[in-house]
């Protein structure tokens, strides 16, 4: 048996590992810990695999490192939009504040007149 055997562990994996990725940048504001803890978990599945079915654990190893770095490239893409919007927000409510400042300015005007 080798690793294209495991397909159901392939993909949910997978899915767990971007969804945990995306979710750990938009909540807990950590965008390296999902590759790390990624790469653990994913490390120690690979040491305890074998032990139930006929696979070495290079492979599982290699596909663990794999999802690492998918990981880091989903939490960076994460991070690069979320501060990109944060940037456009930021000009949103600046510039609603000059309209607001600039609308206070002309009632002092005509208040004065």
């Amino acid at each position: 048996m080798n690793i294209f055997d495991f397909p159901n562990y392939l993909w949910i994996s997978a899915v767990i590992v971007i969804v945990f990725s995306i979710l750990a940048s938009l909540i807990l504001k950590k965008h390296i810990i999902s590759a790390v803890l990624t790469f653990i978990i994913l490390g120690l599945i690979a040491f305890i695999l074998p032990n139930f079915y006929d696979i070495t654990y290079e492979p599982l190893l290699g596909y663990a490192a794999f999802m690492a770095i998918i990981s880091l490239v989903v939490s960076l893409i994460t991070w690069y939009l979320m501060r990109k919007n944060r940037k456009r927000l930021a000009e949103k409510q600046s510039q609603e504040e000059v309209i607001e400042d600039g609308r206070q300015f002309n009632e002092l005007k005509r208040r004065d007149k």
